[in-house]
């Protein structure tokens, strides 16, 4: 459906920082959903809170990621205005298959149709990481080391979410759960 509607061009900068974590994230999280559901009401199944700024006690690139999940895409284009009209940037699918993606300081939202196997896989490990300890110093470490790795190069934050693919797998492969088929924590 993307390839039908124009994708906007993201007209700033992100950090490519990893931040200790902020108790204020939930409460960024809340009033950003607020104003997302006050939009989309209409066509709307849920809005979560998914990524590592979701894990309390989790260092994370300080960028909120929201789940807009839809009962299906059929009014997309309704969503794509009401987004653009909180002035998210539409980016289309970012190769990302089943997913719409939208922007702007410090917030990534990701649409989806309820369902969605790569955000089900999403959920599960970050529902990992708030389960473990251990397991969110390894994150940690490893997003540390990266930021390290990849800090000025161009496409940095695709490179450092690409690098992380082999952990994640790893801990999904542990629940049981069958490898992410497109790549959905590419984005984080």
């Amino acid at each position: 459906m993307s390839c039908f509607i124009r994708k906007d061009r993201a007209r700033f900068k992100e950090p490519f920082i990893i931040s200790d974590y902020d108790p204020n994230w939930p409460t960024l999280f809340s009033a950003e959903k607020s104003l997302i559901q006050n939009h989309l009401d209409p066509y709307l199944l849920g809005i979560e809170h998914i990524g590592s700024t979701s894990v309390p006690g989790l260092a994370a690139k300080p960028i909120i990621d929201i789940l807009v999940v839809l009962p299906n895409f059929s009014h997309i284009k309704e969503c794509v205005q009401a987004m653009r009209s909180l002035r998210y940037a539409f980016m289309g699918q970012c190769g990302v298959p089943g997913r719409e993606y939208f922007k702007k300081p410090g917030f990534h939202v990701h649409m989806v149709e309820v369902g969605n196997a790569d955000y089900l896989r999403v959920r599960a490990f970050v529902q990992c990481l708030r389960d473990q300890e251990e397991l969110r110093k390894e994150y940690v470490a490893l997003k540390k080391k990266l930021v390290q790795k990849w800090e000025g190069v161009d496409n940095c934050h695709y490179k450092y979410g690409n690098d992380k693919t082999e952990f994640i797998v790893g801990v999904l492969q542990k629940t049981g759960l069958p490898p992410l088929v497109n790549g959905a924590w590419r984005q984080r």
